[in-house]
């Protein structure tokens, strides 16, 4: 049973880097733009965009603080105003 979930696992592996080598993704164009938190009275940020294409479909990314790249599905501010609560509140704390 070991051996088969491990086969398995390895055959997951093996194909979605496959796949990546054959699709891989390539960015369009790139951008910025700048995002409040949620709370009252926060800090803005700027951050990065960029669009990028996998296989023919298009995709708009946002890079977090921390370097992490999301998908924003059409909405980048909020995507990042969502992902990004733990972030935001840590922001809030080091400021005062």
């Amino acid at each position: 049973m070991a051996f088969l979930m491990a086969t398995l696992v390895f055959g997951v592996l093996a194909f979605g880097l496959w796949y990546q080598k054959q699709h891989p993704r390539r960015i369009i164009s790139e951008g910025q733009i700048r995002v409040t938190s949620k709370s009252a009275g926060a800090t803005a940020m700027t951050l990065k965009t960029r669009d990028i294409e996998v296989n023919g479909a298009r995709y708009s990314e946002v890079e977090m603080p921390n370097g992490t790249w999301i998908g924003c599905q059409g909405d980048c501010a909020t995507a990042a105003r969502e992902a990004g609560d733990e972030f935001w509140k840590k922001l809030e704390r080091e400021r005062h």
